[in-house]
């Protein structure tokens, strides 16, 4: 399993979702959203930072799931 976080700078999520992963040991690799702008828009449908995906899923830490 493989987790990516895609972060840009100054974006107080982004910080709490990197201390978040930290704390339970969550082993991830940060990524530069500004990078991968045109993937996380057109493949995963995602517009704001953060984003995390495990393994191919995406999911927007700052929504509730379901």
């Amino acid at each position: 399993m493989t987790v990516e976080v895609f972060t840009t700078d100054r974006c107080g999520a982004c910080y709490a979702t990197k201390r978040w992963l930290d704390n339970f040991g969550v082993a991830y690799v940060e990524r530069s959203a500004s990078d991968y702008a045109d993937h996380l828009r057109l493949n995963l449908g995602h517009t704001k930072a953060p984003v995390v995906t495990i393994s191919a899923d995406s999911v927007d830490p700052t929504k509730p799931i379901g």
